[in-house]
């Protein structure tokens, strides 16, 4: 109404995980870091997963529980919280 010409970019957007097995073989863990994600996973592997599983916050700590899933919810949404997530989910599995 202002007469500005308004471009529209888009600066984030899901895009659903192709299901490759091989992908993920062998992995030691995975992040993840939205509900959307764990949606993605689930349709693509259902609750298969590397041994350790980290959330990035409580909203995605708590979608993996709605599917079975036990993760560990980093401390803070932010690398660090990650890492130090992996590291204390890594030493509570140690033998």
């Amino acid at each position: 109404r202002a007469g500005h010409d308004v471009t529209t970019v888009v600066a984030y957007r899901t895009v659903p995980l192709e299901s490759d097995p091989s992908a993920v073989s062998g992995a030691d863990a995975v992040l993840f870091a939205s509900g959307s994600a764990v949606e993605s996973w689930w349709r693509a592997f259902g609750t298969a997963t590397p041994p350790l599983v980290v959330a990035i916050g409580p909203t995605t700590a708590a979608a993996l529980r709605s599917r079975g899933l036990d993760p560990l919810e980093a401390a803070a949404p932010s690398v660090a919280g990650v890492l130090e997530a992996v590291r204390r989910l890594a030493q509570r599995r140690e033998p």
